[in-house]
């Protein structure tokens, strides 16, 4: 017979069985917990380690570029040493390798050479001119599929050892060696030559044209597409190694920076905004300040910029302005001397130091002539001013000792045909290049040898052109007029060299 339960047993059961699905419920979810913890964690520390190995990567990657950068340039400066070692006719044109001699010195070896870390360094040499070698250093790497890369690196070595058949100015061909013009009035203004490539700054869109002069008999535009953004023009250029730095019309981007590596095709950098609302007038490049004359209103007149970022314009820290009456339509720097022709007839020239706080005047030159400064060129220790038209409108300082000399044979004045728009001298020196407002004697050469300077060849512009820049290249020794309309290259009498090479 069986014994029945105690009352409440089958109660207490059932509690009893409830209890264990749930504990065992619980235990389950539990353990999806810890699945799902342990899955996590395991995405945190795979997501970390990339972190890591892709930073690794990125650091790698910078390294490799920096040692490629590095194995270009030595290559660059092993060129160097062979010429000086070996003279100019040691840099044959063709693709080589570098390496040191058992005696410590640079040597061509092969087409390329191998760096630990499997670095590919070649040093192309083509002949730009007979005296002009252009190299090219490239350094190539390939560490799997992710690092791997090339460095491009170029420069141009002169013969600065030979001695030139530079040509007498003053027997001047008076029909031009070669010439550009585009059709209509493109109001070219002014030039900067880089390697092969003439950058012309010109008062009507696009603004800037590009020339290859490799062939100065026949130079041909390039980049035709190529324009400044906004249909504002160009006021002047300056060149610094692959870097084309214009003052344009733009009121909210005067200064702008372009990229030339592709000389036809110029990539945007980056803009600079003067303070105030005065547009630029002038450009001058010396060394890692960029100086721009200003248009005169409440703000200075003359800004100092920094250009040793490559990638960047900015102020200077403290910032260099200079006060200065008048606007500002030229600048010229020697050393930490600056010189600024201005509109103002009571201080045509002025002299300030970018080596102070400021860019104030540290010394001012009345000519009494009531004629602005229109124009400036430093050659030596010479200076050229030209001036608005009028008598005794053309001066040549001696500025040797960074002041305005007071000696009794200077300032030795010359009266130019109109107008001095532009200036610029040899490098001794010897003669000063005049482009003038005029259609008759657009173009002047001066003698400065003489007292005063002497005029001994001129160019009549063709009706109704006129002069408007001028610009001395020394290392084709040409010489470059701008007009109203066209671009010429005049070249010396060839058959009487008189100096070396610079």
């Amino acid at each position: 017979m069986t014994t029945p339960h105690p009352s409440g047993y089958a109660s207490k059961q059932f509690t009893l069985i409830k209890k264990r699905i749930a504990a065992r419920k619980a235990g389950g979810f539990l353990l999806v917990e810890v699945m799902v913890g342990i899955a996590l964690f395991a995405l945190f520390l795979l997501s970390a380690g990339l972190v890591l190995l892709n930073g690794q990567e990125s650091t790698e990657a910078s390294g490799d570029r920096v040692r490629a950068t590095f194995l270009a340039e030595r290559s660059l400066e092993a060129a160097r040493d062979i010429r000086g070692g070996g003279g100019f006719a040691a840099l044959t044109a063709g693709q080589h390798g570098v390496t040191l001699s058992p005696s410590g010195q640079w040597q061509w070896s092969g087409v390329q050479a191998t760096a630990t870390g499997n670095f590919l360094t070649s040093l192309t040499i083509q002949n730009a001119t007979p005296d002009i070698r252009r190299l090219i250093a490239r350094s190539t790497w390939k560490h799997g599929f992710a690092r791997s890369g090339a460095v491009l690196i170029t420069t141009e070595l002169a013969n600065w050892r030979t001695t030139c058949g530079v040509g007498n100015w003053a027997a001047m061909p008076t029909t031009p060696e070669g010439s550009y013009s585009p059709g209509g009035t493109p109001l070219f203004s002014a030039v900067a030559v880089a390697g092969s490539t003439a950058f012309i700054a010109a008062d009507t869109s696009p603004g800037i044209y590009i020339l290859d002069i490799t062939t100065t008999a026949s130079p041909r535009r390039i980049g035709a597409t190529f324009s400044l953004e906004g249909g504002y023009v160009a006021r002047a250029v300056a060149v610094k190694g692959k870097r084309l730095y214009v003052l344009t019309t733009d009121p909210n981007k005067e200064i702008q920076l372009f990229n030339i590596s592709s000389p036809s095709s110029p990539s945007r950098l980056a803009t600079f905004d003067l303070d105030g609302s005065a547009l630029g007038t002038s450009l001058w490049l010396a060394g890692d300040i960029l100086l721009v004359g200003a248009q005169s209103d409440s703000t200075p007149e003359v800004h100092a910029l920094d250009t040793s970022n490559s990638g960047t314009i900015v102020p200077f820290d403290p910032a260099l302005v200079g006060n200065i009456t008048g606007t500002v339509n030229a600048v010229a720097v020697t050393g930490t001397s600056a010189y600024l022709a201005t509109t103002d007839i009571n201080q045509e020239l002025i002299l300030a130091n970018t080596a102070a706080t400021g860019l104030d005047p540290i010394q001012i030159q009345n000519l009494g002539n009531n004629l602005a400064g229109l124009s400036l060129a430093i050659s030596g220790s010479g200076l050229l001013l030209g001036q608005a038209k009028g008598s005794a409108n053309l001066e040549f300082f001696n500025i040797q000792g960074g002041g305005l000399s007071s000696f009794p044979t200077f300032p030795r004045t010359q009266t130019a045909s109109g107008s001095v728009m532009g200036v610029a001298m040899d490098t001794i020196p010897a003669y000063g290049f005049v482009a003038a407002d005029s259609g008759r004697k657009a173009l002047q050469i001066f003698s400065l040898r003489t007292t005063p300077p002497s005029e001994v060849v001129t160019y009549n512009a063709t009706a109704p052109a006129k002069g408007r820049g001028v610009y001395y290249d020394v290392i084709r020794d040409r010489l470059y007029l701008l007009t109203t309309d066209s671009f010429l290259i005049f070249q010396p009498d060839p058959s009487t060299p008189s100096r070396p090479c610079s």
